[in-house]
């Protein structure tokens, strides 16, 4: 009795009509595989990797006033309501001939400030122009003495007057002259004015 083979039919022997297995069809599928993993490495050596994407930050919130710093509340000065601005000092006018015409005759004094006149006295009178308004008062003999001697006090319509040496006397012609203060005071006001006193006869 003849042995079996296991490759072959039941018979023994192979069938005429039996074709044998083929491995065709997986060549052809390990092909494609094959072209596929090709065409993805082409592509992603070809095109890079996009760069990323800067995604822009919004505009910070403009502070809504609750924040932990309270805003800075600029100080201003409250007037009054109708408040009428203030004198600070006093003001003398310049002298004409006209104030000197009204002088007596005689041994004659003047306060100079800068190129001005701004103070005469003369015998039993003195003038002067304060805040635009004219004085012409009497002068008695022992304040007209005060000024001889450069160092006197007058008081008229108010106004206090003090004239004070600041320096040595220079001898002149027909008098001299020093270097001087003359200070116009009324109520709390007071201005102060530097210049040359002289006096003659």
């Amino acid at each position: 009795m003849a042995k079996r083979d296991p490759l072959l039919g039941a018979s023994g022997g192979s069938s005429p009509n039996q074709q044998p297995k083929s491995s065709f069809p997986l060549l052809v599928l390990g092909a494609i595989v094959l072209a596929l993993g090709a065409s993805t490495i082409w592509l992603l050596a070809r095109d890079p990797q996009p760069e990323e994407a800067v995604i822009a930050q919004p505009p910070l919130p403009k502070d809504s006033g609750n924040s932990a710093t309270p805003p800075v509340v600029e100080e201003k000065e409250i007037l009054p309501p109708a408040s009428i601005p203030q004198a600070t000092d006093i003001s003398m006018d310049r002298l004409t001939d006209a104030d000197s015409n009204d002088l007596e005759m005689g041994c004659m004094g003047s306060f100079t400030n800068g190129k001005n006149d701004i103070l005469y006295v003369s015998g039993g009178t003195l003038v002067f122009r304060p805040d635009g308004k004219r004085v012409l008062a009497s002068v008695s003999d022992a304040e007209f003495q005060a000024f001889a001697s450069d160092d006197a006090t007058f008081n008229a319509e108010g106004y206090r007057i003090r004239l004070a040496p600041r320096g040595a006397t220079e001898p002149g012609y027909d008098g001299h002259s020093v270097k001087a203060v003359l200070t116009v005071s009324k109520g709390t006001l007071a201005t102060s004015f530097n210049g040359t006193w002289g006096f003659g006869c």
